[in-house]
C-alpha cells in the first residue's frame, strides 16, 4: 500500500473517530434543572419531614423527597418542563404551588408556607 493511500485512510479514520466521539457526548448531554426551597409554618419556623412532589404537568411523572430538620428541600435533575409542587406534613394543610417552569440549567426557587390543620375533635 502506498504511502499516500495510509496517510488518507489514517486521516479518515481519526475524522470518523472524533466525529462519532464528539456525537457521543453530544447525546449524554442531559436537559435538566433543578427545584429547591424551604418548608415553613405561619410562624417562620422550619417544617422537617415534610413529604414533597414535584409533578411535571404535561406528562405527569412524579418525583418526591423530604424537606430535611432545616426544612429545606431540593429535586435535582428534573427534566424541563412545567411542575406543581406540592408539599404536606403532619398537622398542615396540603399546599400546591404552580405551575412553575423549569428551563435548562435553572434552579427554580421555590419556598412553602404550610397553614396549620384546625383540629376538629370527633
Amino acid at each position: 500500500m502506498s504511502s499516500f493511500l495510509r496517510h488518507f485512510f489514517a486521516r479518515t479514520l481519526v475524522a470518523l473517530l472524533a466525529t462519532i466521539g464528539i456525537t457521543t457526548f453530544a447525546a449524554a448531554q442531559t436537559i435538566t434543572g433543578s427545584l429547591r426551597g424551604s418548608v415553613t409554618d405561619q410562624s417562620g419556623a422550619a417544617v422537617s419531614g415534610a413529604n414533597l412532589t414535584a409533578t411535571n404537568t404535561a406528562t405527569g411523572v412524579m418525583s418526591s423527597t423530604t424537606s430535611d430538620r432545616s426544612g429545606l428541600y431540593n429535586f435535582q435533575f428534573l427534566p424541563i418542563g412545567s411542575y406543581t409542587v406540592t408539599a404536606l406534613a403532619p398537622g398542615f394543610r396540603t399546599v400546591h404551588v404552580g405551575p412553575l417552569s423549569l428551563e435548562i440549567d435553572q434552579i427554580v426557587q421555590v419556598n412553602v408556607k404550610l397553614r396549620w390543620e384546625p383540629y376538629l375533635p370527633r
